[in-house]
């Protein structure tokens, strides 16, 4: 349950989930490879994020995972679009320094979305392990357990946690914080279950079941930002029904 995204050579864990809906989406090319479009574009420099999704359980690739470059609202014409090819790979051309946030769907699969990031330069190994929606639901129950009623679609549900830059560990010993404040959420265990120290849990050896603070909203909540004790930037991102945002911080 967890993704992996290479930063200077290093190998990071870290729990991530996938979905998009879009009005339009042109792609090029054949084979293996994916391809990326800018359906509307205004001026400005292009940079790509790439990388490869696989499927959470098996590790198998995830062919036609529809991926969203987001810069106000999921569907908007000057969005940019792209799907993953029969290798799961995927490269997304977005604005250089506009903010925008990655979105992307597959049937079956879990709704995903990143921060609002201006990206200055290309990402690639944006490597993302993809869970299954029932998959999900498993997480869910683990991290929250005795609440039978707390389904994926009837809430909001964010993701956070904490990584040395440098070797992609995970840090320990750091309080996350949402703001507004979720319906409940908790700090996990290695496990997935939730911890009682309310501060992240690591290392975690060979795999986390679950991100190292999960929590849900209700459907009113439509943004969140998020900020840690140990003083890293806070970052904002979009939150809906049913679908999961990413916050992943870096120091």
């Amino acid at each position: 349950m967890k993704y992996t995204q290479h930063i200077k050579g290093k190998a990071k864990p870290a729990f991530i989930m996938v979905c998009m809906f879009s009005l339009v989406f042109v792609l090029n090319g054949c084979g293996d490879s994916s391809s990326s479009v800018v359906t509307t574009i205004i001026g400005g420099d292009l940079i790509d994020i790439s990388g490869v999704i696989t499927d959470a359980e098996t590790s198998r690739p995830l062919a036609d995972v529809n991926v969203e470059g987001v810069y106000s609202a999921p569907g908007d014409v000057q969005n940019s679009f792209t799907r993953t090819g029969a290798d799961g790979s995927f490269i997304l051309t977005v604005l250089k320094d506009s903010a925008v946030y990655v979105r992307a769907t597959k049937a079956g699969y879990t709704s995903f979305n990143t921060a609002r990031i201006a990206y200055s330069a290309d990402e690639p190994g944006f490597n993302i392990e993809f869970p299954a929606s029932k998959y999900l639901q498993t997480v869910i129950n683990t991290a929250f357990p005795g609440m039978p009623m707390l389904k994926l679609g009837s809430f909001a549900w964010l993701a956070a946690g904490i990584f040395d830059i440098n070797t992609g560990d995970e840090i320990a010993g750091v309080t996350i914080m949402p703001a507004p404040t979720p319906t409940a959420g908790v700090h996990t265990n290695c496990n997935g279950t939730a911890s009682t120290g309310g501060v992240t849990i690591a290392p975690c050896d060979p795999a986390r079941r679950a991100p190292m603070y999960f929590a849900y909203f209700s459907a009113t909540v439509s943004t969140v930002t998020v900020s840690v004790s140990s003083g890293a930037a806070a970052q904002t991102g979009p939150l809906a029904r049913g679908e999961i945002t990413r916050f992943e911080f870096e120091q």
